[in-house]
């Protein structure tokens, strides 16, 4: 299983989402509430985060998710926003690469990236 990059901050700096996804199915009664169920019980959890990068990190994580993850097919080991415990997470989508400073040198360059991604059930 590949592993978040050393390299790479661990959790989002600048700001941090989470939230399950809805699990219950709900179904129109001719009368009276709606009926509930668990559609399932492994869900996934959405997480989404921002963190600054040197374009040095930013090149690591294209890399990363690109090469290694093969453009976000592959799950890899990460640490839970929640509790700190080990989850395996997937990029719901290719990371956001944002330029808050801008420079000629690319690896001095500061970037804001957002990261969608889903804890794995």
């Amino acid at each position: 299983m590949p592993t978040w990059p050393a390299k790479l901050p661990q959790l989002g700096q600048i700001g941090a989402g989470y939230k399950p996804q809805d699990a219950v199915a709900r179904s129109r009664m001719d009368a009276g509430p709606p009926s509930r169920r668990n559609r399932s019980t492994a869900i996934t959890k959405d997480v989404n985060y921002q963190m600054p990068l040197t374009g040095v990190q930013a090149a690591i994580l294209e890399d990363f998710h690109e090469n290694t993850l093969r453009n976000g097919a592959l799950s890899f080991d990460w640490i839970s926003p929640l509790d700190g415990s080990a989850v395996q997470i997937a990029f719901k989508s290719p990371p956001e690469f944002s330029v808050r400073i801008g420079d000629t040198d690319p690896n001095k360059r500061l970037w804001v990236v957002t990261l969608s991604l889903e804890i794995q059930p």
